[in-house]
């Protein structure tokens, strides 16, 4: 990792749990101690030496600098052109696809935790809320626990605290339409809806109520939108499906492509983050 990258933070040693779980799941999903990743996520590292320091007891976190921010940069409330939609689109789910063969799920996807790597290349961060596929329970230690962010909440965790694989699945869904309109999937009264978190959780889990589908995008990104928003995790697709759909297969293959003639694969494997 460059010296030059590496943004240090203190965290609180007691009661951790959070920078604890990062680190286990993104040990299972590197080789390295990454957490931001040239695989996934960018470079963390969780030093064990802890510093006194004011009487308190820190760990010492290493995390990988990404200058351009996150994925909520570039439409800062504008639509971005479908293209580019598709482009980050497929980074994000080569991404998930390594997560999830791991075993782990991310349970809080959104844009402000998709970093950008370069030009329509991505990181996904912030695996603090993160679960092992099959786990029991919130891992939250106390009642009323909302794992991930409300407007891109999956709604078997809103009905039955669960959250999968297939979860993920609808959380990308809801990155990718924001990334297409600007505005949130979940609107009513023809404006995104951001407060007002009780009635919202309602409206969510309302049977017949679905994120809205843009229809500015083409019919295959309608249609890509359509498998992410089933309400029975079973019906989605899972991204290994989604990476094949129509809306992202050209960019998909593009993208392999150019990791062909660069001579590099498409840094979402263990090889890749072993560079």
């Amino acid at each position: 990792m460059n010296p030059k990258s590496i943004d240090p933070k203190p965290e609180p040693a007691p009661g951790s749990s959070c920078v604890d779980t990062e680190k286990i799941c993104v040990d299972l999903t590197t080789c390295c101690v990454d957490t931001r990743t040239d695989m996934c996520q960018p470079e963390f590292s969780l030093s064990r030496q802890k510093m006194n320091v004011d009487g308190r007891l820190l760990y010492n976190v290493f995390l990988e600098y990404l200058p351009r921010g996150s994925v909520s940069e570039l439409y800062r409330g504008e639509p971005m052109a479908e293209d580019n939609v598709r482009r980050y689109a497929v980074s994000m789910l080569q991404g998930l696809c390594r997560v999830h063969k791991e075993g782990s799920v991310h349970c809080d996807l959104k844009p402000q935790n998709v970093l950008i790597a370069g030009p329509r290349r991505t990181k996904i961060a912030d695996f603090g809320l993160a679960k092992r596929v099959g786990a029991q329970g919130s891992g939250s230690g106390h009642a009323g626990f909302l794992r991930g962010t409300l407007l891109y909440m999956v709604l078997e965790f809103v009905e039955k605290s669960e959250y999968e694989p297939m979860s993920d699945v609808w959380s990308l869904g809801c990155v990718v339409s924001k990334m297409a309109t600007g505005m949130s999937a979940w609107r009513y009264g023809e404006r995104a809806t951001t407060s007002a978190t009780v009635l919202l959780l309602l409206y969510i889990n309302f049977d017949e109520e679905f994120p809205e589908i843009p229809e500015e995008l083409s019919e295959e990104g309608r249609d890509f939108l359509g498998r992410c928003f089933m309400r029975k995790p079973s019906e989605r697709l899972t991204v290994e499906m989604l990476l094949g759909h129509p809306f992202m297969a050209a960019a998909a293959a593009a993208a392999a492509e150019v990791s062909k003639s660069d001579g590099k694969d498409d840094g979402h494997s263990k090889k890749g983050n072993q560079r």
